[in-house]
């Protein structure tokens, strides 16, 4: 049949007679209209097409519901035809191909918004992520995921395994600024407002920040220590120590205290202001601000002019020469390595000879002294400082013989033998007791021998009848007055003994009760006597236990001088 039927009149309709040329095949073909004008239409024995795209294919009445699934199933197509009703080319491209996905899918409540396929690249933004959702991948900077052993990180190299938080640098002071201890003193037991065990020691910013540097006579700093060994630079460079570089001394930050008095009396530090604390007085020195205090790294030794004099006895060896007083100004307090403390002075001497060094210098006063017996306290939770940082030198077995020119038959350990350690605190193990000289030392946070070796003096606390008076301005530092000093709480005990309790006061820990023994409340000894007297701090190198962080010899006049006293230079 041709594709126009103009030449064959079938009525006067033939215009709208439908048909296929030469007759309908197994190749789809096009349908006309009696004009011969093409439609969309394709036609073959098992396939119908639209616009050359297949409708039906291979479709029968089988494919086809039966009356019986309803009054409209003469009409619907099984669902199992319509694999057949389409052609192979058009999975994939008109159609969606099946996937296993789609079953367990078929269940899921269809998100919102951009839905993200398995192996789309797309950026997420206001998205939220719930429950405890786990990255694999992934190190584009700015971007922090889990790895396969859930640590976090990211491009910039941050990691965090869930203890430590490491990184190149972090734009942050620290992770724990403040830090605190409660003592309950009926019970003798200690515990922490923020739930950490008292027994875990916490170091906040201001422990953290306290470190040995170098320190020229104008008080500036000429150089860091390597935090982990004195023997280097902060920049692991060769440290000079033997005072060619400065003295070694001890930075402490500027920090604010908090004390709550009560059966559970608190002590807090922070190195922020933060409501209900207090900036230390130890920083209002000289009745000025100072961002630092530096306390002397080692016990003191002093400079005549040209020498560093190594552990000289001041008390019995005038006649020899070894006279401090006879260098004049050239006699300085110093803080070096490699030499011994020098002992057998006066604490109005060691004032002195630290004054000569130079504006700003002084030995360690009285405030100072309690910022870092509470730095102390907070940090490791016990008063009974033996227990927590080792022993010290305080037990050698020989004492102290007559005094001599040198230090070859002293009990005191040579200054340096914490360089190993840098800023580090030693513990019951590296601050061991030995008996014999020249051997043992405890350190804490830089500080060598803080106690034992040689008792060290306190200026700017004097005491009369065992009512404290104290000062932080060198100007006013003198003995046997109170004449520009304030009174500190009430009078200590006017017994010796074990120390049990301390005043409730926010600044010193000074002794109100007697009766414990050497590893209960304070664990350390308190010595005291009536009238005008100076205070002497930490214990010798035969104290044994009665020497410690808290102990406090207040028996002594301003005149007496012995080789168990020594002295230690500040700033």
């Amino acid at each position: 049949m041709p594709t126009s039927l103009t030449a064959t009149k079938i009525k006067d309709t033939y215009g709208q007679v439908l048909h296929v040329d030469g007759g309908v095949t197994s190749t789809p073909k096009l349908v006309y209209d009696g004009d011969g004008t093409a439609t969309a239409l394709k036609v073959g024995t098992g396939d119908v097409q639209v616009n050359n795209s297949s409708v039906l294919t291979d479709a029968d009445a089988s494919s086809f519901a039966t009356a019986a699934q309803g009054s409209k199933a003469d009409t619907a197509v099984q669902p199992a035809a319509i694999a057949n009703m389409l052609e192979t080319s058009d999975i994939g491209v008109t159609v969606q191909a099946y996937d296993a996905d789609l079953t367990t899918w078929s269940g899921k409540t269809a998100p919102t918004g951009t839905v993200v396929g398995t192996s789309d690249s797309q950026t997420l933004s206001n998205k939220t992520f719930s429950d405890n959702p786990t990255f694999s991948g992934g190190t584009a900077n700015g971007v922090a995921y889990l790895n396969g052993s859930k640590v976090l990180t990211t491009g910039s190299a941050l990691t965090f395994d869930g203890t430590t938080l490491t990184a190149p640098s972090i734009a942050a002071t620290s992770l724990i600024v403040s830090g605190d201890i409660t003592w309950t003193q009926s019970t003798d037991s200690y515990s922490r407002l923020s739930g950490v065990s008292a027994s875990t020691p916490v170091v906040t910013d201001v422990h953290r920040n306290m470190r040995r540097c170098l320190v020229r006579d104008d008080l500036t700093v000429n150089y860091y220590l390597d935090p982990a060994n004195s023997a280097l630079k902060a920049d692991g460079t060769p440290s000079v120590l033997t005072g060619a570089d400065g003295q070694v001394m001890v930075e402490i930050p500027a920090c604010y205290v908090k004390f709550t008095p009560g059966a559970n009396r608190n002590y807090a530090v922070s190195l922020l202001p933060a409501p209900g604390f207090v900036l230390h007085p130890a920083f209002m020195k000289d009745g000025v601000f100072v961002p630092y205090r530096y306390y002397g790294a080692y016990d003191a030794c002093v400079f005549n002019g040209s020498v560093y004099e190594s552990g000289l006895n001041y008390d019995n060896n005038w006649t020899s020469g070894q006279n401090w007083s006879a260098y004049g100004a050239a006699a300085k307090l110093s803080s070096v390595s490699g030499v011994y403390p020098a002992v057998g002075a006066t604490r109005a001497n060691f004032r002195t000879m630290a004054a000569n060094r130079g504006t700003g210098w002084r030995e360690v006063d009285f405030y100072l002294e309690s910022l870092v017996q509470l730095l102390y306290l907070v940090e490791y939770g016990s008063f009974n400082s033996q227990a927590k940082l080792g022993d010290g030198n305080v037990a050698v077995s020989t004492g102290y013989p007559a005094p001599s020119g040198n230090q070859t038959d002293s009990p005191h350990s040579v200054a340096g033998k914490s360089n190993s350690l840098g800023n580090a605190s030693t513990n019951t193990t590296t601050g061991a007791v030995s008996a014999t000289r020249d051997t043992a030392f405890m350190s804490y946070r830089g500080i060598e021998n803080w106690y034992g070796n040689c008792w060290n003096w306190v200026d700017g606390f004097n005491i009369n009848d065992n009512q404290g008076y104290v000062s932080n301005v060198r100007s006013t530092f003198a003995d046997d007055t109170a004449t520009g000093y304030d009174s500190i709480g009430a009078p200590m005990i006017n017994s010796n003994g074990w120390v049990t309790n301390v005043q409730q006061i926010p600044f010193g820990f000074l002794p109100s009760a007697v009766g414990g023994g050497s590893t209960t409340y304070l664990a350390d000894y308190y010595y005291n006597n009536s009238g005008w007297r100076v205070a002497l701090f930490g214990g010798a190198a035969n104290s044994g236990a009665s020497a410690g962080a808290f102990s406090l010899f207040l028996n002594l006049d301003s005149g007496y001088l012995n080789r168990l006293f020594g002295g230690r230079l500040a700033a």
